[in-house]
């Protein structure tokens, strides 16, 4: 026998009653980005039951599934020894940013990098020796 209440449009609906299983299932498609709307149409739910009964897998689902691919992503660039999750570990995490040198027409180098562009420092000034040097006019 299943149970059914009345909405306040006076229709029976059925009563949902949560369990693990689904709970999982909640989890689950929330870590895959699956829209809460379209996990209470598989489950045969209104979205705001979904919303009652399953709050913390709705909180919860993107970072449990954010935590899975870092530790991936980490075991991948240490144990693995892989390059590649190390360089976008070093470029996510810490920041860092690969300099790139560009050449234009004319006579100025231009280097840019991290999307700031400068002139190149010209060749060092040459410094008077300390025989040569005014001392009055330092301060």
């Amino acid at each position: 026998m299943t149970l059914h209440s009345r909405s306040k449009a006076g229709l029976y609906r059925k009563t949902h009653k949560p369990s693990p299983e689904t709970a999982k299932q909640v989890l689950t498609m929330t870590g895959y980005g699956i829209r809460q709307e379209d996990i209470a149409t598989v489950l045969d739910i209104h979205p705001k039951t979904l919303r009652v009964h399953y709050r913390r897998e709705l909180d919860t689902g993107a970072t449990e599934a954010n935590v899975r691919v870092v530790q991936a992503l980490f075991k991948n660039a240490v144990t693995n020894q892989s390059v590649q999750a190390q360089v976008w570990w070093t470029k996510a995490r810490m920041g860092w940013r690969e300099a790139q040198e560009v050449a234009l027409t004319g006579n100025t180098p231009i280097m840019v990098v991290t999307g700031v562009a400068r002139e190149l420092p010209g060749p060092e000034p040459k410094f008077k020796s300390i025989k040569d040097a005014d001392w009055e006019d330092a301060p």
